[in-house]
């Protein structure tokens, strides 16, 4: 399949979906019990104009992940491995 590329990253194209955005028939977001969902993970994905990507799952696994810190970042590294076989 040819994907027009060219196209999808016009300012015209740009200008013609962000006509269709009506924040006035936004739904409101979903209801979450925090039983159901932790707040321990998130999702992030980007993409430059050079078609660089970069994906992440941060994950800590609960609030206290695995009590490491990477050097002097701030950012905690998980444990969700232990429950892999």
């Amino acid at each position: 399949m040819k994907i027009p590329v060219e196209d999808l990253l016009s300012k015209d194209y740009a200008a013609k979906r962000r006509s269709l955005i009506r924040p006035d028939q936004a739904l409101d977001p979903p209801a979450v019990s925090p039983g159901v969902f932790g707040r321990d993970t998130i999702y992030l994905c980007v993409v430059d104009e050079a078609g660089n990507a970069v994906s992440l799952i941060q994950s800590l696994y609960h609030s206290f992940g695995s009590a490491v810190v990477a050097g002097n970042t701030g950012i905690v590294l998980q444990n969700r491995g232990p429950i892999f076989p």
